[in-house]
């Protein structure tokens, strides 16, 4: 009954792995013909208020150098340039009047953001936290079993031509983060990386 009882745990059972990585493409959506003028303005906006300041600063630096990476030259953020936009009667994203604005009173050519669709955060089931227990309690226990859940998101970023507020490119990633439920910046580049890459396959 122990061997039965540890097999079960063996191959139920394992260590989490530290780092983050790409899980799936759920969805991509890319109009075709694209012809990104990388000398235009681009503005980058993310959900801000959702996130704590260590995975705002994360997600605002690994975004900025994905797009710098791209070879835009000038990038506007909701971070350094949240004033002046606000200022222009900008302030809602979800309109897209406000994405025509930011062509109209701004001169900003392109608006690229990020959603926090599905967030499932890293949690100890409570069986780990006895088997935990025992390992430190019992020198002859097992060690290194143990059943993580994963600190996943479903992210859907969107990159607009803002003259028209038309949408040229949408992308929805499932992604596995930190465990310690703080967003893996890598991954984050990795998938502007992906909607970018998706926009160069289908420019001709």
């Amino acid at each position: 009954m122990k061997k039965l009882l540890f097999l079960v745990l063996f191959f139920l059972f394992f260590s989490c792995s530290p780092r983050g990585h790409i899980k799936a493409i759920e969805k991509i959506e890319v109009e075709p013909f694209v012809d990104l003028i990388l000398s235009e303005i681009i503005f980058i906006n993310f959900p801000s208020k959702e996130l704590s300041q260590k995975d705002y600063n994360s997600v605002l630096e690994s975004m900025k150098m994905a797009v710098q990476q791209r070879g835009f030259q000038e990038i506007w953020d909701i971070d350094e340039n949240e004033i002046e936009v606000i200022a222009n009667g900008v302030n809602d994203f979800s309109l897209k009047r406000n994405i025509q604005r930011l062509n109209d009173n701004l001169g900003i050519s392109y608006f690229l953001e990020m959603e926090i669709l599905e967030r499932k955060p890293f949690k100890i089931n409570a069986l780990v936290t006895q088997l935990q227990y025992r390992e430190m309690t019992d020198p002859y226990a097992g060690a290194g079993l143990g059943l993580c859940s994963e600190h996943n998101l479903l992210t859907r970023y969107s990159l607009y031509q803002t003259d028209g507020a038309i949408l040229l490119a949408q992308l929805e990633v499932s992604s596995r983060h930190l465990d310690n439920n703080s967003l893996d910046p890598k991954v984050v580049q990795k998938e502007v990386e992906a909607l970018f890459q998706q926009i160069l396959m289908n420019e001709y």
